[in-house]
Parts: C-alpha cells; sequence; structure tokens
C-alpha cells in the first residue's frame, strides 16, 4: 500500500510541476491606429517645416539677419531650426522602428538627448549673447548678469530625461528580444 501511495503521490509532484515552452515567434504587434495617424501628421508637419529650415538656414546666413533681428532673436531661430531638423530625424526613426514592431529606438533616445543637450547649452549660451532680457525665470542672476535661462533650461533638463527613459526601454527591449 505504502508504495502505491508514494507513486500516485510521486505522479502528482510531477505533473504539478509539468510545464510547456512555446517556442513559436510572436507575430508583430499592431500599431495603434491613432498612433499611425499621428505620427504621419507629425512626418507631414515636421518634414515640410524641415524643408522650409533647409531652405532658409543658409539665406537667413547670407543676409545677415543676426544684425537685423538681433543675436538673440537669431539664436531662437537656429534652436528652433535645429529642434526641427532633429524633431524630423527623429520621427522618421520612430516610422522606421514601429514598421519593424518596435516601440522603443536607440536612435530616437540620441535624438531626444541631443536636443536635450542643446536646449540646456542654449540655456546658458543666449544670456550671453547681446540683447538679452530676462525672460522671468532665471537661475543665479544679479542685476543684468544672468548664468542661465530657466525658461530654456527646463525644456532641455525634460528633454534628457525623456532621453533617457527612451533609451532605457530600447534597451529593455532589445534584451527581452535576445531573450526571446
Amino acid at each position: 500500500m505504502m508504495n502505491e501511495e508514494g507513486k500516485v503521490q510521486e505522479e502528482r509532484a510531477v505533473r504539478v510541476n509539468d510545464f510547456a515552452v512555446d517556442t513559436q515567434k510572436e507575430g508583430r504587434k499592431r500599431t495603434p491606429r491613432r498612433l499611425k495617424v499621428l505620427l504621419g501628421l507629425s512626418l507631414v508637419v515636421t518634414g515640410v517645416a524641415a524643408l522650409d529650415c533647409l531652405w532658409s538656414l543658409p539665406w537667413m546666413i547670407k543676409a545677415r539677419e543676426w544684425e537685423e533681428a538681433g543675436a538673440v532673436a537669431f539664436a531662437g531661430r537656429i534652436l528652433f531650426v535645429f529642434t526641427i531638423l532633429i524633431s524630423f530625424a527623429g520621427l522618421i526613426c520612430i516610422a522606421k522602428d514601429l514598421h519593424a514592431g518596435k516601440m522603443f529606438s536607440g536612435t530616437l533616445a540620441r535624438c531626444v538627448l541631443l536636443l536635450g543637450v542643446i536646449y540646456t547649452a542654449a540655456s546658458v549660451w543666449i544670456p550671453r549673447l547681446s540683447g538679452y532680457h530676462s525672460s522671468g525665470y532665471e537661475i543665479l542672476s544679479s542685476d543684468a548678469f544672468v548664468l542661465i535661462d530657466g525658461t530654456i533650461l527646463l525644456p532641455g533638463l525634460l528633454l534628457l530625461v525623456l532621453g533617457s527613459l527612451i533609451r532605457e526601454g530600447a534597451r529593455m527591449q532589445k534584451e527581452q528580444e535576445e531573450i526571446l
């Protein structure tokens, strides 16, 4: 009797610890329609703006626009041009990666981090230009001297955080793909 009871318990233990391994690849995850529409619209609008920036930037430099508009206004325009061009490149990377079934991209992370670095540097550089007027949100200022313009620094810091999160998401996605 004991022998049979021990075998029954052993068989139950084996059944409890059995597991199945599914080695079939998952199909590509579908991208939500709303995301596709927003991405397409963003690509069109940013692409048109990028073409305009590429066309107008040499003209602005040739016409020495900074003399007429002022150094601060010209620096703001250059900051906008870099933002549009880098954003357009990032959107193209997003579209390419979404088509491949990836939600996160290392290239996108680098684009967002680059924008964060540019904005953070601009927050220190723009207050040094002639004709600078306070934005009202300054960091370490005294009379006419402003060390950092907080209005430009804040988006730079937020972009750095966002870029770090995207980079971590891309790393985790790559790690998951390697495991599977």
